[in-house]
């Protein structure tokens, strides 16, 4: 039996328990202090006047929404140098009508990769979220509606459009997740840049399958707004319809006052959505029959379902398994051993008045994710966000892909099929029909 470890002085654990309670008033004040100072009278009249200006103000889209408005800016680029145009394309765009927007809608047809006609009228919806941003009206619904009728009547007969997921959506259950698991780690013949990566496919496959969980919260599922410029050039301005002349006067106290207002971002949190550090906790507990140590494990998803529930996150506890090759602990232990990760040196055993230990991580590891990619431009002595960028979602697409295909599947694996196979299980209640349902909400706290 280990010995047991001496317990801490008494004066420690009152100024721990000291500070965990003044902890909630700290933050209480730090969040009094980022309030905004209340407005006088003279600033509440001018900031009616400047509203009373501004015809329009610019929808608060999200950054993938803005990354799609700025790819449909593209298509309208190119379509504007397809019917040669002299005209810039803002002025063609403020000048469309019923007819320009059927033919818009033709062009993207025949010049991209559409199959089913779920995705050309997700095209038409950007237009007018486009139109929207650009002109600042929404765009009229009786136009609409004729365009939904020439879509429907005539292009998704020409161009032969499917209906959305006619062939239907692969689902991975606890088989498929053997499989590439026994073949992730002894068959698998391909090279990877960095070993560390066949450890990380190993903990994707895990958490995807026993939490359900959406791959991009696993890694990195940020789509990328590109260097053209197009976003800088389409979100720039927040507020559009003001007065000319109000840009060449110099601008004061008040009137910048809207502009402040309407130009404030949320703060970020300075950590991509991946998984990180900060979101595991590990803990040694005793076990309550053999009395012998074991390793429990809590990931709390912020970003759970695509929305940020920092005040209420979705969180899964995990124990040992039976099989080893199910054990997601290790996978974590394994990743956290190879960054040199925790706090602490050297823990043998939780032995002595407690029946948990919480192992903690160093400070400088908490914001940084678990599942990364490899940078061999970046030198191993140099630290940075470069080097420690999260694992794209691309690159666990392409080798689980590769690996499901090898491993003697007849179609390729995607991580989404993870939670498909979780809604099914969740949904097992259900009448046959709604089999392959995908939009069961998983509870919080689920024990797997």
């Amino acid at each position: 039996m280990p010995a047991r470890r001496p317990s801490r002085p008494l004066a420690d654990r009152n100024a721990d328990f000291i500070r965990r309670f003044t902890m909630k008033q700290r933050e209480a004040e730090r969040q009094i202090a980022k309030r905004p100072k209340a407005l006088t009278a003279k600033q509440r009249a001018a900031l009616r006047k400047q509203l009373e200006d501004t015809k329009f103000l610019q929808s608060d889209y999200a950054d993938k929404t803005k990354i799609n408005i700025t790819d449909m800016l593209r298509k309208w680029k190119r379509y504007c140098e397809f019917i040669t145009s002299e005209k810039p394309w803002r002025a063609v765009i403020k000048t469309a009508d019923r007819a320009m927007a059927m033919d818009f809608l033709g062009y993207l047809c025949q010049t991209c990769r559409i199959k089913s006609w779920g995705a050309s009228w997700e095209y038409f919806r950007q237009y007018k979220q486009l139109y929207a941003s650009v002109t600042g009206c929404c765009m009229d619904r009786n136009d609409s509606l004729e365009v939904k009728k020439w879509h429907d009547a005539v292009l998704v007969r020409r161009y032969d459009l499917q209906a959305p997921c006619i062939r239907g959506k692969d689902v991975a259950n606890v088989d498929t997740l053997l499989v590439l698991q026994t073949f992730n780690i002894k068959y698998d013949t391909g090279i990877f840049s960095w070993e560390r990566h066949r450890t990380q496919l190993s903990g994707c496959y895990l958490g995807l399958a026993f939490t359900g969980a959406r791959p991009a919260e696993f890694v990195d599922g940020e789509r990328k707004s590109g260097k053209d410029g197009c976003l800088e050039e389409l979100f720039s301005r927040h507020a559009t319809g003001s007065p000319s002349g109000d840009e060449d006067k110099a601008p004061d106290e008040h009137s910048r006052l809207l502009e402040e207002m309407i130009s404030q971002e949320c703060e970020s949190r300075g950590r991509p959505k991946a998984l990180c550090y900060e979101d595991i906790l590990l803990m040694v507990v005793r076990h309550p029959k053999t009395d012998e140590d074991a390793l429990a494990m809590s990931i709390k998803f912020v970003h759970h379902k695509g929305a940020d529930n920092k005040p209420k996150p979705t969180i899964f506890f995990f124990t040992p398994t039976r099989r080893l090759i199910f054990y997601f602990i290790s996978v974590i232990v394994s990743l956290a051993v190879h960054d040199s990760a925790f706090a602490a040196r050297s823990l043998l055993a939780n032995r002595g008045p407690i029946k948990c230990t919480p192992l903690r991580w160093r400070e400088e590891w908490l914001k940084w994710p678990v599942f990364r990619r490899y940078d061999d431009s970046v030198a191993d002595e140099e630290f940075g966000e470069r080097k420690y960028r999260p694992l794209p979602y691309q690159k666990l697409y392409d080798d689980m892909e590769r690996q499901s295909l090898d491993a003697g599947g007849k179609n390729a694996i995607e991580p989404k099929a993870w939670r498909r196979g979780a809604a099914n299980a969740a949904n097992g209640s259900r009448a046959a029909k709604w089999a392959t349902y995908t939009s069961s909400s998983m509870g919080t706290g689920l024990r797997y």
